[in-house]
């Protein structure tokens, strides 16, 4: 969606699993958390190019961060009591 205008710029099927969480990691992908998995989306050639297993449940948090040693990074967390993961993405 264009914040200013409301207009929608791209739509994107993915697989019919509920989409808890949701991050932009640059222009050309996306993050996806689902019930115990992340997967990569490229935006472009809609198509899923990774999946991280690891969680117990709900992947509700995703975000980017940065750590001199590893570079970009993604952290994400299941709701409850479900462990902080880190993630380390090379792309």
């Amino acid at each position: 969606w264009n914040f200013h205008s409301g207009k929608l710029l791209k739509k994107i099927k993915v697989n019919n699993n509920r989409i808890y969480s949701i991050y932009l990691w640059n222009n050309d992908y996306l993050f996806l958390g689902f019930l115990f998995d992340i997967e990569l989306l490229d935006i472009k050639n809609k198509k899923i190019i990774k999946k991280l297993i690891g969680h117990n449940e709900k992947v509700t948090t995703l975000k980017k961060i940065f750590l001199p040693t590893y570079g970009d990074c993604l952290i994400s967390q299941g709701e409850r009591h479900d462990q902080i993961k880190l993630w380390t993405i090379k792309l």
